[in-house]
């Protein structure tokens, strides 16, 4: 357990929680707990309810959290499946979602091939309209610079 999560994490094993039973484990040397639960990184807080349904923590590990977390707030959280793929955040789409930050984190890392390739084609449509500009710019310098061969430049011959 990291250092700073450690006086948490006793202060929630301490404190009063109907029954609830806090456990430590160190995931280094339980790698077949860690393979049954599905944890991938530390720390990690999972509830356990009766009936064996697993529900994970997800938030700022301050006390308050995590005493919230424990004394019921698991059941506001989705069923953890530690064999199934990882619990999608999803985000209603409207206008003001597509002004913040967490869409696009959540877009990205729903589909990250898909957002680097209009990444990509956004760079290199950009790259082409700005030579294009410059072509035009180094045209028009060129064409002031050179007069063109026209009636008058005929006569001089």
């Amino acid at each position: 357990m990291s250092g700073h999560l450690a006086p948490t994490w006793a202060s929630l094993a301490e404190s009063s929680l109907d029954n609830l039973k806090v456990a430590r484990v160190d995931g280094t040397r339980q790698l077949n707990l860690m393979k049954r639960y599905g944890i991938k990184g530390f720390p990690s807080l999972l509830y356990i309810s009766e009936d064996g349904q697993l529900y994970k923590f997800k938030g700022q590990s301050t006390l308050e959290n995590l005493t919230s977390f424990a004394s019921g707030g698991w059941k506001d959280a989705p069923i953890y499946d530690p064999r199934g793929p990882p619990a999608r955040k999803s985000m209603p789409l409207n206008f003001s979602t597509l002004l913040t930050k967490e869409y696009y984190i959540l877009l990205y890392n729903d589909h990250p091939i898909k957002i680097l390739f209009v990444a990509f084609l956004v760079l290199l449509l950009s790259a082409s309209s700005l030579l294009s500009l410059c072509q035009v710019r180094v045209d028009d310098d060129f064409n002031k610079a050179v007069p063109s061969q026209g009636a008058e430049g005929k006569k001089d011959q």
